[in-house]
Formats: structure tokens, C-alpha cells, sequence
């Protein structure tokens, strides 16, 4: 908990240091829900999968922008502390290379979640009604998304630090969330080769799962295929991606001479 909580004051720190950098990030985002409201009103009485255009896209959004934090928070803690000349002295400390890729998450999750919020508050001010949301249930979807969105995001941070470059794995995963996750249309409507390959991401049963649960107010039952999915994903994902992670740490510290404690 203490490392988290270093980890956490030293981001929030260099966040709020830029405070240019943080108005921008904002003003984007809400630029971007401005322009789903005025595309959803152009579309008009149209129902997409049965649901309001406005509420549609911005469920679709909000939870692919929240799993994308996770997705590339890890990799962007290794690439800053190589750019900032302090990776080998992570990799000197004593601590676990688990706890050190799960501390070094806190603040990029908070992050994300706190711009959820905010953007969720935008959406209702601009008439999205959750008056019939099952929220527990959409907080379970969302943690258990959010652990599926990591299981890759690790996996990335561990092949930044054995190749010191860009992951492959991670432009796929964010790619294929993006087109076929069903962000901006139901996955119904793609193909069925299409249909089954976005399932290879998370936000697909994570939207699947968040709509009927958000906009509908639908009870756990009636998402069991992709909550199981969900839980599958993170369940057998994490443990699989932080024992990958520990070996990229165990071959940078073999490589870099530093004797394991």
C-alpha cells in the first residue's frame, strides 16, 4: 500500500504539473461527448440494438476509454521510467515486480475512473436517463473489465522492458476493441468470422454486459455470457500476464547485472 501510494503522489504530481497538458485532456473529452450528443441527435428517432443513439455511443466510449486506460497505463509507467533514467532502480528494489506493475497503475486507474465519472454526469446533464440503471451491477462489469483490460496492459509493460520498443499485442488488442468491440456499432452487425474475432478484447463483453445493465437496468442473469466471459478473461489473464511480467524483470535484471534478492 505504501508503494501505491508513492506511486500514486508521484503521478498525480507530474499530472497536475502540466496543467496545460490536463486542460487539453479535458477540454478533448468533452469535446468528443459534445459531438456524440449532436451526432446522436442527427441521427433522430433511429434505435441502434434498441437503444437511444446518444445512449448507445456514449456507454460505448466511456467504458472503451476507462479499459483503455488500463490497457496502456503499465506499458507508459515503463517507457517514462526508462525516458526518466529510473528504471534500473525500480528494478534494484526489493519489492516484488508484481506489486511494483499493480502500484504503479493507481493513479492512471483513478484517473480514468474520476474522467468516467465526470463524463457521466456530462451525459446525464445532456438528458442521458439512468434512472433504471442496475448500478452494482454495472460496477461489477466495470472492475471486472478493468482487471480484463490489465491482464493485456501487463503483458505490454513486459514486453517494453525486454524489447524497449513498442508492443504489437497492445496496437492489436486496441485496435480490434475499437472496430469490433461494438463501440460504435453492434457487433451483431459484423460478420460472423468478425463477430467471434472481437472477442479477443474485452470490450466486447464489457459493452455487451454495461448497456443492458446501464440503459436498461437489466439484472445480472440477463448478462451471464459475457459477464462469464469477462471473468474468464481477468481470472486466467492476470495471473498469466504478472507471471510474464516477473520473468521480462527477472531477464532486465540478469541482463543489466543486477543480483536478484
Amino acid at each position: 500500500m505504501r508503494l501505491a501510494g508513492a506511486y500514486l503522489r508521484r503521478d498525480f504530481r507530474e499530472d497536475v504539473g502540466y496543467r496545460f497538458s490536463f486542460v487539453l485532456d479535458l477540454i478533448d473529452a468533452l469535446v468528443l461527448l459534445a459531438a456524440v450528443y449532436f451526432l446522436s441527435r442527427g441521427l433522430g428517432p433511429v434505435r441502434t440494438a434498441g437503444y437511444e443513439p446518444f445512449g448507445f455511443l456514449f456507454t460505448g466510449l466511456a467504458v472503451n476509454g476507462a479499459l483503455s486506460v488500463c490497457l496502456i497505463c503499465f506499458a507508459q509507467s515503463v517507457r517514462g521510467s526508462r525516458a526518466g533514467g529510473t528504471l534500473r532502480a525500480t528494478l534494484i528494489m526489493p519489492t516484488s515486480a508484481t506489486v511494483q506493475a499493480l502500484s504503479s497503475a493507481a493513479y492512471p486507474m483513478l484517473r480514468g475512473l474520476i474522467d468516467a465519472g465526470l463524463h457521466l454526469a456530462a451525459a446525464a446533464l445532456l438528458g442521458l436517463s439512468l434512472s433504471r440503471a442496475n448500478v452494482p451491477g454495472a460496477l461489477l462489469v466495470l472492475a471486472l473489465g478493468l482487471a480484463a483490460a490489465s491482464a493485456v496492459g501487463i503483458a505490454s509493460a513486459a514486453f517494453a522492458i525486454v524489447f524497449r520498443r513498442g508492443d504489437p499485442l497492445l496496437w492489436l488488442i486496441g485496435v480490434t476493441g475499437m472496430l469490433l468491440g461494438g463501440v460504435f456499432y453492434p457487433v451483431e452487425q459484423l460478420p460472423q468470422t468478425l463477430r467471434a474475432l472481437s472477442w479477443i478484447t474485452p470490450v466486447a463483453p464489457a459493452l455487451s454486459a454495461m448497456r443492458p445493465l446501464l440503459l436498461d437496468g437489466a439484472a445480472l442473469g440477463d448478462v451471464r455470457s459475457p459477464l462469464l466471459a469477462l471473468a474468464a478473461y481477468a481470472l486466467a489473464g492476470v495471473p498469466l500476464s504478472l507471471a510474464l511480467f516477473n520473468r521480462a524483470v527477472h531477464h532486465a535484471r540478469r541482463t543489466a547485472g543486477i543480483r536478484e534478492t
